[in-house]
């Protein structure tokens, strides 16, 4: 099916995002990236496993690994801990100094309501709002509702429960759905008719490609450069917004592409851009520094 990229070229694409081919300079890091990004309790030892074989061939990668599990910890509270063993594993492994430092905001307090959400628990759930004087409009530290909360953790479980006390449902509840690729709460959302426009960004930070070509399909989409892809690690997205022709000079937050691959030490893909004609003194890194190669 043709689409049309909103906020680009209007230029027919036949592509989606999720069968993008990866170039084949750019398969080691893309596996680094899957590893890493999919990390849980139950596969933490066998990706660990994985990862240190991958490195012990490409030691260059230690530390855009690093920084890939730093970047994936942010996204998945619930395994923080187990992204937190193979990051300090890893770092044993190869002598590196990185640390990694943990916003208090991603953990909630221990047995919390926010806690019980962030596990899915919905039996110790329903016990704390089953007290008279819960407060169903509480927030967080990050002031997100309980419900919103429940959709960004992927938590349907409690998000139903918390349905059925009637909290309210809108726009950043449905930015917590993309964030967490929860189908069933993306659904329940729609069928309430919560719209979801211009979430492909968080589609894309959250390497959800597939609910990235649902909204291609199904609602306007924001305008994306492929320098945001670089900057969540998202190389499937950046493989196919360059197949679809998209700009290697525009910057993401005036970071160019090249000076984020330099940030993150991505070797692979800082060697895979240099021939293709990038402006190398094109934009700043941390701190407004100005590379130039």
């Amino acid at each position: 099916m043709k689409r049309l990229f909103i906020g680009h070229t209007a230029k027919p694409v036949e592509s989606t995002i999720t069968f993008t081919a990866i170039p084949n300079e750019l398969k080691c890091v893309y596996d680094i990236e899957d590893i890493v990004y999919a990390i849980n309790n139950q596969n933490q030892q066998d990706s660990e496993l994985k990862l240190l074989e991958l490195l012990n061939n490409r030691t260059d990668l230690v530390n855009y690994t690093l920084n890939c599990i730093i970047n994936a910890a942010t996204k998945a509270p619930k395994y923080i801990f187990d992204l937190i063993s193979i990051f300090e594993n890893i770092c044993k492994a190869y002598n590196s100094k990185k640390k990694l430092e943990i916003d208090p905001l991603l953990i909630p307090e221990n047995d919390s309501v926010w806690e019980n959400i962030l596990y899915d628990d919905v039996d110790k759930l329903q016990v704390k709002i089953a007290i008279p004087e819960f407060d169903f409009n509480q927030r967080n530290r990050a002031d997100q509702t309980l419900i919103d909360y429940s959709a960004s953790c992927g938590s349907i479980q409690c998000f139903k429960i918390l349905l059925l006390h009637n909290c309210r449902v809108g726009r950043r509840t449905a930015e917590g759905a993309i964030h967490s690729g929860n189908y069933e709460i993306i659904r329940i959302l729609e069928q309430k008719s919560i719209k979801f426009d211009n979430c492909l960004g968080i589609a894309l930070e959250n390497r959800r490609n597939d609910i990235a070509d649902w909204l291609y399909e199904n609602y306007p989409v924001e305008r994306v450069t492929i320098s945001e892809c670089i900057q969540y690690n998202n190389l499937q997205a950046f493989s196919f917004y360059l197949k679809n022709d998209y700009s290697l000079i525009e910057t993401y937050n005036s970071y160019s592409c090249l000076g984020i691959s330099v940030e993150t030490e991505n070797i692979d893909l800082i060697k895979f851009i240099l021939p293709k004609g990038v402006e190398i003194n094109l934009g700043k890194i941390s701190g407004g520094i100005q590379y130039y190669f």
